[in-house]
């Protein structure tokens, strides 16, 4: 019998060094599995309809394709996936919009 299924998480946000970081915290944790990193919506969207991870870790604002819209494409196409927004933005109408979207 094997143990409990571990929470598949798929990374993205178009900077490197916070990708690597939030990795490397999710790998020391026993429950959650990272099972991809994307830069950008595009890579996103690509990803999570070929690896349908359990949570994606999405940033706001992405280039060649945001993190919204990203965020509202994956949601047509791949559910039941969970998908949580990361903005630094201080900008209140991108983080109304995030909340609106997911």
């Amino acid at each position: 019998m094997s143990g409990p299924s571990r929470i598949r998480v798929l990374l993205v946000d178009d900077h490197a060094l916070l990708r690597e970081g939030l990795a490397n915290l999710l790998r020391a944790e026993p429950d959650f599995e990272v099972v991809g990193e994307g830069s950008d919506g595009l890579e996103a969207i690509e990803q999570a309809s070929g690896l349908r991870p359990d949570i994606i870790l999405m940033d706001v604002r992405t280039p060649r394709l945001d993190g919204l819209e990203a965020t509202r494409r994956i949601l047509r196409t791949v559910p039941p996936v969970k998908i949580v927004m990361l903005t630094a933005s201080d900008d209140d109408e991108a983080v109304f919009e995030a909340l609106r979207t997911a």
